[in-house]
Parts: structure tokens; sequence; C-alpha cells
């Protein structure tokens, strides 16, 4: 809870902080300017950005070596997108939500018959929002047993559990904010019984088929030739496997196919509604949506979300008033302070762009 608080104050002070990266005069001069600013990336870093402007599709990529800023193509490169995957499980509920009758107000005791559930107040909103109760992660989770690969032990029967035996709520439901993969891991179980498909069927039929999003897997396992992630130091770090708690951080993608989930943001806004209103305000700069952060910004609201994983960070924001979104993806260590570099990207690409549309008015 900490971290992620912490994370929250950073990006905050890069919101209200007088940004010199928006005085470069293009949106790759400016990706480069950040990256020349911080010179403790390691060598083989890339990051791979997405430039959605209404109808056009842009793409950029560097990839680090020996100090130098190298040009690529990378825009069909895979990584690990860590909690982003919460964006695109949040997107597949909205896409079926209506065919399967799951409202955002439904009791989730309705669809899951444990104890801790029987209260009256718990809603799926407020998985969604992250204000369950819920802790971060499971009491029955051994995270020492494995911290380079924290998930990937931690099986359905140990979610069912927990669940059944050792789960409690540390607050009333729609109080308190308190980040929780557990929700997103129970909104997939309410989708899956609802719709008798498993996650990764889930995904491909409701989002990635629909999208086109080819290049993008459920589970690591599945995915072909994924960038090598990096480690807080420099190392090769291992890729984070998943079970469970998948919904919560599992998703391999490329920034163009996660562009095609922007693009579908910007020009298939009724099929995403019921996520895009603040549902709670955890700041006077920033309130909760359904899945998403929500930036309130000069009478405008941007959506918001990371995610970050051992070796990769990635970050999506879209303005849906003027239509233009930035993806970020990266094989900078989320556990490490470089990450804050892919937020710093994908917010100052976002205002570069909103100035750059401005000043043609």
């Amino acid at each position: 809870m900490k971290r992620i608080q912490k994370q929250m104050i950073g990006l905050l002070l890069v919101l209200v902080a007088t940004s010199i990266y928006g005085q470069q005069d293009s949106h790759t001069g400016l990706l480069r300017f950040i990256i020349k600013n911080n010179p403790s990336l390691f060598d083989s870093t890339q990051i791979a950005v997405a430039i959605i402007d209404d109808q056009t599709i842009s793409y950029d990529g560097i990839c680090i070596r020996k100090d130098t800023n190298l040009t690529i193509d990378n825009s069909d490169h895979l990584f690990e997108i860590g909690s982003l995957s919460k964006i695109v499980v949040s997107s597949a509920y909205a896409r079926m939500a209506e065919e399967l009758k799951i409202d955002p107000d439904d009791l989730v005791f309705k669809y899951m018959k444990y104890k801790a559930f029987r209260s009256k107040d718990l809603r799926v909103r407020h998985l969604l929002n992250h204000t369950s109760g819920l802790p971060r992660l499971p009491s029955n989770m051994d995270l020492q047993g494995n911290l380079m690969d924290p998930y990937a032990t931690y099986n359905h029967e140990k979610l069912h559990h927990y669940l059944k035996k050792e789960c409690t709520l540390s607050s009333k439901p729609g109080v308190s904010f308190e980040y929780s993969n557990i929700g997103m891991a129970i909104i997939s179980e309410i989708l899956k019984k609802k719709s008798k498909k498993d996650f990764k069927s889930i995904m491909r039929s409701y989002v990635y088929n629909p999208l086109n999003m080819n290049k993008t897997y459920s589970f690591v396992e599945n995915a072909p030739d994924i960038i090598q992630g990096i480690g807080p130091n420099g190392q090769k770090m291992n890729n984070w496997h998943f079970q469970s708690l998948a919904p919560a951080g599992s998703i391999i993608s490329s920034s163009k196919d996660l562009a095609k989930l922007a693009y579908s943001y910007l020009h298939e806004t009724d099929k995403y509604q019921l996520l895009l209103d603040s549902t709670f305000q955890l700041s006077p700069q920033m309130n909760l949506g359904l899945g998403w952060f929500i930036i309130k910004k000069e009478n405008k609201k941007i959506l918001y979300h990371n995610g970050r994983t051992g070796g990769y960070s990635s970050c999506m924001v879209i303005d849906p008033t003027n239509k233009k979104a930035i993806v970020v993806l990266s094989n900078i260590s989320g556990l490490s302070q470089q990450a804050n570099v892919v937020d710093a990207i994908c917010l100052e690409l976002l205002d570069s762009l909103n100035n750059d549309s401005n000043e043609h008015q």
C-alpha cells in the first residue's frame, strides 16, 4: 500500500511541476531528451512508444547500446505489461457486462458465495476501483519463497482456500482506497462463471480478437520472443508467471496492440462508458473510475494506469476529450526508481501532443 501511495505522490508531482520537457520541438526529441536526462538506464534498455492522435497512430522506439540511444522499430516487440493487465481485464468486463448482465452495483455475494462477501455493501464496482476492503495480496501467499517469480506458485486452490478460510475486509466497502490484486482476480472469477469460459478465452473473445490484438498473450508461457527484462541492478530478470492472480498482471503485449485498445477507447467510447465515471476521490487531483485512475487536469479528465514487474515497466494515458493517448512499454525494472521515467515519458508526451494541437487551432 505504501509503495502505491508513493507512486501516486510521485505522479502528482509530475503533474503539478513546471516541465522543461515540453519545450522540445517534437515528440521524438522529447522522448530522447527525457532519456538523456536519465543516464542511469542500463545497456539493452528498450522503450516502445505509441502515440494516438485521433485517427493517426505513430510509433517510436529506442534501444540503449553502450550509452548510445539507437532508434529502432520495436512496435511489435513483446513486453510484460504488469498491472496494465487490469485495464485489459476491466475493458473485457465493460465489453461483456451488458451481454452477461453483470452490473457494477451487483452484490459480489451474488456470484461468489464466500463468507467474507456476505456484506450487503460489497459490490462489483468496489473490486474494480480498489475500495473493496480487500488487501493487496492474499495472506497465504509466500512472497519470500520466490522473489524472482513471486506469483508463479499461487494457484486456484490457494486462492480458494484464502477466500474461504482467511479472507477479511479491512474496511467497509466504498470508504477507503487499498490497491488490491485480489479484487481483479475476483472480477475474473465472476466473468469466468457467467461466461463459462476460462481467462484466456475471455480475453481472446472480448478484447484481443475484436480489436485485432494479434500479438497479445494472457500468459508468458504462450508469448514468443519476449524482450529480455532487466532487473533493478542491470541483471537479466526472469519473466513472471501467474496462475490465479493472472488478471492482476500476467498479460504480454506490444505497443502496437495496446495502441489498438487505446484507439478503441477514443472511438468506441460507449463500449467503456461504465468505466469512465468517477466513483471515488483519491485526492484533489485524482479520482478513481472503474479500473482506471482519473487525473483531473484543466477541466478535463485523463485516464491513467501503469504496470510494473521485476523486469518491466509500462504506462498508458488516454485523453477522451481531445481524442489522444500514449502507450509506453519498456524493460526497465518496476522494482527500480527508473520506472518513474516511463510514467514521465507517457504524461509528458500527452502534454506535448495536446500543446501541439492547441498551437494549431
